[in-house]
């Protein structure tokens, strides 16, 4: 179509009128702008109109990130749940938000341990929310998000056997909105003991007079020499 320049000669029954409007940078976000356009009769002032339109500069998307572990100690061979929660708190706004977290050396994913808000997702790439990539890359498509809500992802992963006892893991999740906003979570830590000690008895119930066998088992978990003294009242 062309440009318009000039005055519109009105020689047919309807004119369809395009208008690009460019927002500038310095635009405040959240408020409404009057877009007016006004009509007038080139041959008789007294024949003028106006049409007028809202254009909307939505907030901008904002959330916040939270990670969390249940536990901090933990020995080789335990296992550690995360839990990710993603709130969207802006009223209006909205996004289609991609959560990652890539596991640490020192962990190994729990195979089939994906959550998102409570329900089971699998760890392939088949249609569902979630998707472990490469093994190590724990990814969960939360959706649209709009106006101020909540989502919760949780898994498991095991620390690996060979992890020195003193050993500080620590990891964070990434939320990628598709406005270009990204929000990265404070670390989730867990510090690896340099000892375990696990303690079994002979028997589950006794009686009066009964002599029951205790079994201490102390692992050490570092790479250096350890004095253990072990007490048990």
């Amino acid at each position: 179509d062309p440009l318009v320049t000039g005055p519109i000669p009105l020689d047919c029954a309807d004119v369809h009128l395009v208008v690009v409007v460019n927002v500038p940078d310095d635009a405040d976000s959240g408020e409404d702008y009057p877009i007016v356009i006004h009509g007038q009769s080139g041959t008789d002032p007294d024949e003028e109109a106006d049409v007028e339109d809202i254009v909307e500069i939505p907030e901008p998307f904002g959330a916040e990130l939270e990670k969390t572990v249940d536990r901090a100690r933990v020995s080789a061979g335990e296992v550690l749940t995360y839990t990710v929660q993603l709130r969207s708190v802006v009223e209006g706004a909205e996004a289609r938000v991609i959560l990652s977290d890539t596991i640490p050396s020192e962990l190994e994913y729990v195979a089939g341990s994906l959550t998102l808000d409570g329900l089971p997702l699998t760890d392939e790439e088949d249609g569902d929310a979630g998707l472990i990539a490469d093994g190590r890359v724990v990814r969960v498509d939360a959706g649209l998000l709009q106006g101020v809500r909540t989502h919760m992802v949780t898994f498991q992963a095991m620390v690996g056997l060979d992890v020195p006892g003193g050993t500080r893991i620590e990891n964070v999740a990434v939320a990628e909105a598709d406005d270009g906003t990204t929000t990265v979570s404070e670390p989730a830590v867990s510090g690896v003991d340099q000892i375990s000690i696990d303690k079994q008895v002979d028997r589950s119930r006794a009686g009066v007079g009964d002599e029951l066998t205790y079994q201490l088992l102390v692992r050490g978990h570092s790479l250096n020499a350890l004095r253990v003294l072990v007490n048990d009242t």
